[in-house]
């Protein structure tokens, strides 16, 4: 059986799909999901081997979505979307099929027959391509972060620093705090290297956000940011952090 997962924002849009796909003996559709979080959580939860996946949605779009879910599954991916536009990014992305919505069962059909022919395939080779192109991504410009039982996208640019905390990070923004299931180290790389620097072992800053250094009592090194917060700098990042600062 391929396991689906059907997400997109227009209920109209799901029970379409969902009605079309009967006609598949081997397609069982495991869940759904209505935006860019709930479709990360469903893709890690039900380990679909097939996602429709809409390209704009709230909460971020289908793009962000994958990203965040690719940590911990990664589906073959048939992008769905009322705009033509989004085509080429799909396709650059290594998508197994794109879809303009409503789409026509002999369209429909073809998708499924190519999921069909790739998961048969050793190796499934859209699906190891799309996990090549998510390595070598440019530096993420967006996070899928949590903030009680809501989720939230925010642009890198508006990250102040990072902390790391057990099983999760703490995200600072917009003066305010977020979630991030993710170890630091991932982050950290995913991050543009540019703008971010990680100034000890549990915490990333923007560089931007650092307004001053100072040397505590016994030599050890505070860095001092914009909105008052203090961090403290581990020996083994001081001399890359003031290299950093002054270039």
């Amino acid at each position: 059986m391929i396991r689906t997962l059907l997400v997109d924002d227009e209920p109209l849009a799901r029970e379409g799909l969902r009605l079309r796909l009967r006609s598949e003996p081997d397609v069982e559709i495991v869940g759904e999901a209505a935006d860019a979080a709930a479709a990360a959580e469903a893709i890690a939860a039900s380990q679909p081997d097939l996602l429709f996946l809409d390209v704009q949605m709230p909460g971020g779009d289908g793009f962000a979505a994958l990203e965040a879910a690719a940590r911990h599954h990664l589906p073959l991916v048939v992008f769905c979307t009322a705009y033509d536009e989004h085509a080429l990014r799909a396709f650059e992305v290594h998508a197994l099929d794109y879809l303009l919505k409503p789409p026509s069962e002999a369209r429909l059909r073809e998708a499924v027959a190519r999921a069909r022919r790739a998961l048969e395939r050793e190796g499934g080779g859209p699906r190891a391509r799309l996990a090549g192109w998510l390595e070598a991504r440019a530096p993420c410009e967006r996070l899928l972060v949590s903030r009680g039982r809501h989720w939230v996208t925010l642009a890198a640019g508006e990250i102040d620093w990072v902390e790391a905390d057990a099983n999760y990070l703490r995200v600072h923004a917009r003066g305010e705090e977020f979630l991030l299931r993710e170890t630091l180290t991932a982050l950290a790389a995913r991050l543009d290297p540019r703008r971010f620097q990680r100034v000890h072992r549990r915490i990333v800053v923007q560089l931007g956000r650092i307004s001053e250094l100072h040397v505590l009592p016994g030599g050890d090194l505070e860095a001092r940011l914009r909105d008052g917060t203090r961090l403290r700098v581990g020996r083994a990042w001081r001399d890359a952090l003031r290299a950093r600062l002054r270039g």
